[in-house]
């Protein structure tokens, strides 16, 4: 995969120095720039995209990404124009975007906002499940038989009892350390959703 990313910049450099128009061109190549870790190139192509598709909520969200470890407050502002983006569009809003933003309202001492963002980010984490869960439903074995259903009706249970204990335990973690100076700091997630 590197050597094909190399190959991709390339490629996607020789359009975007023949086409300078090209705004697709333009955010590809700041996307792939990210990737490799060239964050001023790559930002500074996003942010030019962002101007030609200020309605792309990943867009805004790739630009914070690449500010989370270096300027908290520019990846927020970056993050707040995503929210924006999608909440007016009135598309979901998923629970990694709203873990990042407490993640960094925590790191700039912003406890009460974090726990907010947290709540957030665990309702829709909630949602997710319950609706994996309801999508999954129970299956038959081949001659029809339903024997496992109370099985997995009671593993089900399980599950949203242990996922349950585990955010409880996150959410603890989260207001001890917002008062210890020494604890290690929440953990960022990678966003993934179609636009």
């Amino acid at each position: 995969l590197k050597g094909r990313r190399d190959e991709a910049i390339k490629c996607m450099e020789s359009v975007f120095h023949g086409h300078p128009e090209n705004h697709q061109a333009m955010r590809i190549l700041g996307s792939l720039y990210l990737g490799k870790r060239r964050f001023k190139e790559g930002q500074k192509l996003l942010h030019k995209a962002v101007k030609y598709f200020p309605n792309d909520a990943s867009l805004f969200v790739e630009l914070a990404e690449s500010y989370e470890r270096i300027n908290p407050v520019v990846a927020l502002e970056h993050y707040d124009k995503a929210i924006k983006v999608l909440t007016e569009k009135k598309q979901e809003l998923p629970y990694q975007l709203w873990n990042n933003v407490g993640v960094l309202k925590h790191l700039l001492g912003k406890s009460k906002v974090a726990k907010s963002a947290f709540k957030q980010a665990r309702e829709k984490l909630l949602q997710q499940q319950l609706q994996s869960n309801t999508n999954d439903g129970p299956k038959n074995n081949a001659d029809g038989d339903t024997k496992n259903v109370a099985k997995s009706t009671s593993s089900s249970s399980k599950d949203d009892t242990t996922n349950q204990m585990e955010i409880e335990q996150d959410e603890a973690a989260v207001s001890s350390s917002s008062s210890s100076s020494s604890s290690q700091p929440p953990i960022l997630a990678s966003i993934q959703y179609n636009t």
